[in-house]
């Protein structure tokens, strides 16, 4: 997670859909892909963060936000588990980037586990101000 604060205006009783909808058109990504992404809860105590939940698209997503307390916070995610999907979504520079910025903050949290060579690629990628080989 990178912390880009993304600012939409919605109904507060907006669902769930309704908000990501407004997220993605924010985002430029292209309407196609929003369902590989989701929207859900982390909270934040100290430097430790806790992905709670997905957000369903009957809830109130800033009603679940403010109900959750002051320590947590809307993030968008991957949706899936099926790695086959992210070659035609790693040609998208949008998805690109959230994916990118989803898999550094997990490997820099020890959530994914990245081998030697992995991370020296990283570090080469981030280095050079790339996301992709």
């Amino acid at each position: 997670m990178n912390w880009q604060k993304i600012t939409v205006r919605v109904s507060s009783l907006a669902r769930t859909s309704t908000v990501m909808e407004a997220v993605c058109n924010a985002l430029k990504l292209d309407e196609k892909y929003t369902s590989y992404f989701c929207i859900y809860l982390v909270s934040k105590c100290n430097n430790d963060l806790s992905v709670e939940r997905r957000l369903q698209d009957f809830e109130s997503a800033y009603l679940s936000l403010k109900s959750a307390g002051s320590n947590h916070f809307l993030v968008i995610r991957k949706s899936y588990w099926d790695s086959s999907y992210e070659e035609e979504l790693l040609e998208d520079k949008v998805c690109l980037n959230l994916l990118y910025v989803q898999a550094v903050s997990d490997i820099e949290r020890g959530w994914t586990r990245a081998d030697g060579d992995s991370r020296r690629k990283l570090v080469a990628l981030q280095a050079r101000g790339s996301k992709k080989e």
